[in-house]
């Protein structure tokens, strides 16, 4: 349990929209990886994913070209594939004359957890449409999409 958990919505001082963008979140997340974990998966974080689909989206990438692109540091980017190697979504490789590049690509158990992730989110965007209008759906990702550019741009100020 986090301090999301323990908030007291009432109180006026509780930044409300960022704290309800994070239960949110977390209200998703939870929900694909107990259903992953019922399909066998039970190693699997959903928010360790854009990497896999980082790679996946430019396959023939150094580990250094694959930091710059996702704008993290080399040494995240190390940590996490070495994690995800080590469950058994993706595998790290040299090419024969240089030891010191490395290479990532998704394996077979990747590609076999993908379409139920897909499916799981698939089912919460129906669920979504189901309990808020299209209308109103459109005006919330359009303020959600505003926040978040104005948010970036008051984070890159100096």
């Amino acid at each position: 349990m986090n301090d999301i958990d323990n908030m007291d919505w009432k109180n006026p001082q509780t930044w409300n929209i960022l704290r309800l963008i994070a239960y949110t979140n977390k209200i998703c997340r939870s929900y694909v990886e107990e259903r992953l974990k019922k399909a066998g998966f039970d190693d699997f974080q959903i928010r360790n994913m854009w990497l896999l689909k980082l790679v996946e989206h430019y396959p023939h990438q150094t580990l250094n070209k694959l930091a710059n692109l996702a704008n993290q540091s080399r040494t995240n980017i190390t940590i996490l594939s070495k994690r995800l190697t080590e469950k058994g979504y993706l595998d790290r490789y040299h090419p024969e004359d240089n030891k010191k590049v490395i290479y990532l690509k998704p394996t077979a158990k990747w590609q076999k957890i993908q379409p139920i992730i897909m499916r799981l989110m698939n089912e919460l965007s129906l669920y979504i449409e189901q309990v808020i209008t299209k209308e109103r759906k459109l005006l919330l990702e359009q303020d959600l999409a505003t926040l978040i550019l104005s948010l970036n741009s008051l984070a890159r100020e100096k």
